[in-house]
């Protein structure tokens, strides 16, 4: 529940990233100075977390573990388990991130031309914000999943889980209301005249999708605490593939803003993920209570 730290070091590596690939893309005028940027990053990100440890674990009322217990009890961890689980959980979100970043951009410069990449990169970003309200939320939910599933109290588990849920799309949903008014002005203020309708209009595009998006801020962590992440990669590659053919084919027909139409169903694809959730709450509920 100590989120302060957490945030130093994430907040901590994010600056240092963005100077070092910067800094590396002046530096080498090529990909080879960002990639180099990102992994001295990586270096610094994993420096910082211990050097945060280490002070965080020497404070007289803390009840973390010192830095040499950690160490010490590393042999007794099933590293193994946890690698499978990483790379499932690696799996499911670069999936993900191939599904919206990745292929809507491919998909724009070959069927539209930079300058809409280009608006569909920035509205991405405006509307990123927006997530920025519930990055918290996702941090949390897991120890709160993790004790309700150890206990095998599902009814409170699901409870817990639909209020995250609807409670980020609600604040998502008030989020876009409140700002509606406000980001014309400020695309108009950042951005060149011929940017402003183009970057609008994809933002309006995106709305269902991220929308969509913040119902699935619990997706993650009820996968994990259920050891169902096998159903998540199922899902999210059949996502995929029907979505990156929806997309292609909205992007060959409306060069302009099909990819963002295509983008915006690939995020409404997340809502198949509740739905099995739905499903997995309903089935082991009514076995809990039968047993």
């Amino acid at each position: 529940g100590r989120m302060m730290p957490l945030t130093l070091i994430e907040n901590g590596q994010e600056l240092v990233r963005m100077f070092l690939v910067i800094t590396g893309a002046l530096v080498t005028g090529n990909a080879l100075g960002p990639v180099v940027g990102t992994i001295l990053a990586s270096a610094y990100g994993s420096a910082l977390a211990v050097s945060v440890y280490r002070r965080e674990s020497r404070r007289p009322e803390t009840e973390l573990p010192r830095m040499r217990e950690v160490l010490s009890a590393v042999k007794e961890v099933p590293l193994t388990v946890g690698f499978r689980l990483g790379i499932r959980l690696g799996i499911m979100r670069n999936i993900g991130i191939l599904g919206t970043q990745v292929f809507p951009i491919l998909l724009l410069e070959r069927f539209g031309s930079s300058e809409w990449v280009a608006y569909l990169r920035i509205a991405q970003r405006i509307m990123n914000v927006a997530q920025m309200m519930v990055a918290g939320i996702s941090r949390t939910v897991l120890p709160t999943f993790s004790g309700f599933a150890g206990k095998k109290d599902y009814r409170m588990l699901r409870r817990q889980y639909y209020r995250v849920s609807f409670s980020s799309c609600a604040m998502i949903a008030v989020g876009f209301l409140i700002a509606a008014p406000i980001v014309p002005s400020v695309i108009a203020w950042l951005f060149p005249t011929e940017y402003h309708e183009p970057v609008w209009r994809i933002c309006l595009i995106l709305v269902p999708g991220f929308l969509a998006m913040s119902l699935a801020v619990a997706n993650d962590t009820f996968y994990l605490v259920t050891d169902t992440l096998r159903i998540a990669i199922y899902v999210n590659i059949s996502g995929m593939i029907i979505n990156s053919t929806l997309m292609g084919v909205l992007a060959w027909m409306f060069p302009t803003v099909g990819a963002a139409w295509g983008l915006t169903l690939t995020m409404l694809w997340g809502i198949n993920h509740m739905l099995y959730a739905t499903w997995w709450f309903h089935r082991n509920v009514q076995k809990i209570a039968v047993e």
